[in-house]
């Protein structure tokens, strides 16, 4: 039987990868009606620059937290290769991690005061300006509690187990199909 935690992170990756491919059919959408009207000028899409950039926005910071979920975001695997040889290379892969932490806490922060010192309108559409930028904080939010989560995990595989290694580090690239249950911990 699978935790509610595990249930919770099946449905945050759901919703963020559905809302990803949904914006992104829109802006291809509004991209499409664009490109419709410079050849055939039967209406004008004046506000379409504004979606463009709120989809844009949204696509991306989205896509980082939902990449940032399953470990699949950038990282030069070579490095992780000569480290994991290398006696206590697992305590690099922790001041990596710690780092990430901090920079994607710092970015959270300092997102959502951006997004809070944003008071004024789109020209167009007159929507509020945080609406472009309050997808950062968010983002930032759901990356900080998965990397609070593989924090837990990566203590739990390397101390509690005895296995000291960067394997263990590697092991959270399982993806979240496996975190959290035993098959994966192995």
């Amino acid at each position: 039987m699978k935790s509610p935690l595990h249930h919770l992170d099946h449905i945050v990756g759901s919703g963020m990868r559905w809302f990803c491919i949904l914006s992104f059919i829109a802006l291809m959408g509004v991209l499409s009606g664009v490109v419709t009207i410079r050849f055939w000028s039967i209406a004008k899409l004046s506000w379409s620059d504004e979606v463009i950039e709120l989809l844009m926005a949204w696509i991306v910071f989205i896509g980082a937290a939902a990449l940032w979920r399953e470990n699949a975001h950038f990282r030069i695997e070579a490095i992780l290769r000569v480290v994991e040889r290398l006696k206590y290379g697992w305590i690099l892969g922790v001041v990596v991690e710690v780092l990430s932490a901090v920079f994607i806490l710092l970015f959270t922060y300092f997102s959502y005061d951006l997004t809070i010192a944003a008071g004024d309108v789109s020209p167009i559409l007159s929507l509020p300006r945080p609406l472009w930028y309050a997808v950062m904080p968010i983002s930032g939010a759901i990356m900080v509690a998965y990397s609070f989560a593989y924090g837990i995990q990566m203590g739990r595989r390397t101390f509690v187990r005895g296995r000291p290694t960067v394997a263990a580090f590697k092991a959270l690239d399982d993806g979240p199909a496996t975190r959290g249950d035993e098959k994966g911990a192995a």
